[in-house]
């Protein structure tokens, strides 16, 4: 079953995302100028074995829009998806843009493994 929503990050703005499969919760975060459907001729070969929760990254795809951006408030959209969708520290995969998010989330303890690339 596919789940598709959106998720308020700490400062109010909405995350939009999607999940669907079964198993151990696999965060995907994409890179900049990408969406979450970019993930999906990856996950939807997964989704038998995991669960797999696909985000847009506020400025992307439906998630909210800003006038200027910081790193910090990508945490907090994966903090946010993490926390609503997700059994504790969930292995993230993420790429370019992605992958730096996903390695400062892991370091912060928000994670289980990260694969960047």
């Amino acid at each position: 079953m596919r789940v598709s929503g959106q998720v308020l990050a700490a400062d109010g703005f909405e995350i939009a995302f999607d999940q669907e499969g079964v198993g151990r919760d696999i965060v995907w975060v994409h890179g900049i100028c990408e969406t979450r459907a970019s993930w999906t001729p990856i996950t939807s070969q997964l989704i038998r074995d995991f669960r797999c929760t696909r985000l847009d990254l506020r400025g992307h795809g439906e998630s909210a829009r800003l006038a200027q951006y910081d790193p910090g408030m990508y945490l907090a959209d994966v903090s946010a998806v993490i926390a609503t969708t997700c059994t504790p520290q969930p292995v993230m995969i993420g790429h370019s843009l992605g992958g730096l998010v996903a390695t400062v989330a892991s370091a912060l303890g928000m994670t289980g493994p990260v694969i960047c690339n």
